[in-house]
Order: structure tokens, then sequence, then C-alpha cells
């Protein structure tokens, strides 16, 4: 594969496919493949379901490539593709959306006392997580652990922006709700 590919954008390297470049196409899987894999398992929260959802999500991607337009995101598009994978594999199994069993704590602290500390709160959110309405749960795995914008978010869930803040903060007002009862639970 030409070293070219690795400084492209996305959507050029998608343009390359939609004229013929099927090998192009490679380069976006090289890409996409892990941030994809951990979207789909926050949804599905089954290895093997996330793995052939993100397979189905490429194949149809692949397949489906002309109707891409290159002026938008080809992040926002492909993630789409994912997302509704997996909520069509949800819906034939009829189960529950989990989030995360850990959210991604970066602790880069030596204390093993505060590393005990963020250890129980990243478990602590995630239990409060799980218990939230998916209308809410998925903009925050989107913004939180995947680290997507708004407009990304917007795209992907085909919302508006001012959508993605509200449920945003509802989230995080829920989050902070669920987590304080929890608390009090717990004591």
């Amino acid at each position: 594969m030409s070293d070219i590919l690795h400084t492209q954008k996305d959507e050029d390297i998608a343009k390359a496919v939609q004229c013929g470049d099927a090998d192009a196409f490679t380069e976006l899987v090289r890409r996409y493949q892990q941030p994809l894999f951990r979207f789909a398992h926050s949804l599905l929260r089954d290895y093997h379901s996330a793995q052939d959802v993100v397979q189905n999500a490429f194949l149809k991607g692949f397949i489906n490539i002309k109707s891409f337009d290159v002026q938008r995101s080809f992040s926002s598009w492909i993630y789409r593709i994912v997302r509704n994978e997996a909520i069509s594999l949800l819906r034939k199994q009829k189960r529950t959306v989990a989030i995360p069993a850990h959210l991604d704590v970066h602790d880069e602290s030596v204390h093993i006392e505060r590393d005990i500390e963020r250890q129980f709160t990243a478990a602590h959110i995630h239990a409060c997580i799980q218990e939230m309405p998916i209308l809410y749960a998925e903009p925050m795995v989107l913004y939180f652990l995947e680290e997507k914008s708004y407009e990304e978010i917007s795209d992907i869930l085909r919302i508006p922006i001012s959508t993605v803040g509200t449920r945003l903060r509802r989230a995080k007002q829920l989050l902070q709700k669920s987590c304080q009862n929890k608390t009090i639970i717990s004591m």
C-alpha cells in the first residue's frame, strides 16, 4: 500500500475508493477498526457481536462507498453505519444496551490510593450509566469515551447539535442523580 495514503484525509481516501482504488479502503479499515470496535462493544457488550457488527459495517461501507458524500465526514458516516448495525442486531436479539464496563481513566499518578479511588469512581460511574436510557447513554459514550465533537455526534445520531447538547446536559444530570442515589444506598 502506498505510503501517501497514510497522510491523506479520510475523505480523500474514500474518494480514491469511489474512483476504483479498492486497496485504499484497507487504509480506512486500518484507521477505524479499533475505534469502531470500541464503539460497537460499548453498545453491545459482547466481543464477538461487536466484531461482527464492525465487519458488516465495513462491508456495507465498501459496497455503498459511492453513496458517501466526500464533502461530509467519513468518520461520522462509518460510525453511523456501525450504530445502525448494532441497533439492528439488538432489535433482533431484543437485548438492552449496556455501557462500557470501565471508563478509560487516564492516571499518571504513582499514588496507589488515588488509583484505587479512581477505579472505584470509574466503576461507580459505569454502574450509574448502565441505568441510563440509551437516549442519553449513547451521546455520553460518544462524547466522553470516543471523544467525538458535538457536530460528529449530531451526524452519527442524526440529531441537531442543540439536541446533542441537551441530551448530554440531561445525561449529566441523570448521572449525578443516579450516582448520588447509589452512594446513599451503598453506605
